[in-house]
This record gives C-alpha cells, structure tokens and sequence, in this order.
C-alpha cells in the first residue's frame, strides 16, 4: 500500500466518524425529554393533590394502573387496593386479583387455576401453594385480601 493510498483511507475514515459523530449530535440534540420519571412524578403530583384537597378516591396516574389514596382515612400513600375493601380469594375475579400489589396477569391467571383445581384458599397463607407466591408476596398482600369458607 503506497503512502497516498494510506492517507485516502485515513481521511475517508476521518470523514465516515465526522459523519457519525454529527449525526450523534444531532439525534442527542432533537431527543424528546425522558419518560423515565413520568410515572413516580405523577404519583408524587397526585398525593399532593389529594392530600390538599383532603378527597378519597380514585386517582389515574398511569394508564396501566389506578392508585387509591385513602386521605379521609388518615392514610396517605399509593395502594393499588383499597384499605376498607379486602378481596376475598376465593370469589374474586382475574380483574380484582391483577389490583393487588405484585400481581400480575399471570400470577392472578395462576391463583384462579388453583382454586378451581386444588378447591378454596382455607387460609391466606394457603396463597403459597401457587407458584410464584411465596412468604414475602404474601405478607405483602395480607393486609388486602380475606380467605373466606
């Protein structure tokens, strides 16, 4: 390789990562603000907004999801269940189940197949027995569920 075909390799490569790095600008320059923080802004808004105007009730903060801020109550914070409403294991609905906090589609999909195959839920520890509930998701959701005969 001759010395001038050497310096037109060099320079086509020096163009090709100017190129590159204009473009980079560019994109970092026209990118839209980031949504990482949109959904715990909107919460932290909505308890703002609830706890000054002292109401109950459904806030939407994120399409995929419904908080309930009990103010009246004397407790403020999300909840995706309500406080004075437990749900009751063993007639409630995939939709009612998916409210709990830490369960999913498939986790709500999961507990109505164990009660139609293995009967009702004596206990709320008796949770446990489908797969992917273990003691520490149990606990969590103790307080907001109800086992009844």
């Amino acid at each position: 390789m001759t010395r001038s075909e050497f310096n037109a390799i060099c320079f086509a490569c020096g163009l090709l990562l100017l190129g590159y790095g204009a473009d980079s600008v560019a994109h970092w320059r026209s990118r839209q603000p980031s949504d990482r923080y949109a959904r715990s802004d909107s919460i932290f808004f909505a308890l703002a907004e609830a706890s000054s105007t002292a109401v109950t009730g459904a806030v939407t903060l994120h399409p995929d999801t419904t908080t309930v801020v009990a103010a009246a109550a004397g407790t403020t914070g999300p909840s995706r269940a309500r406080a004075d409403a437990r749900i009751d294991l063993n007639t409630a609905s995939h939709a009612q189940l998916v409210t709990l906090p830490g369960i999913g589609p498939a986790l709500a999909s999961r507990i109505i197949e164990s009660r139609e195959r293995l009967g009702p839920f004596e206990r709320v520890v008796d949770l446990q027995r489908v797969p992917g509930i273990g003691p520490a998701k149990t606990s969590r959701i103790s307080d907001l569920v109800v086992a009844s005969n």
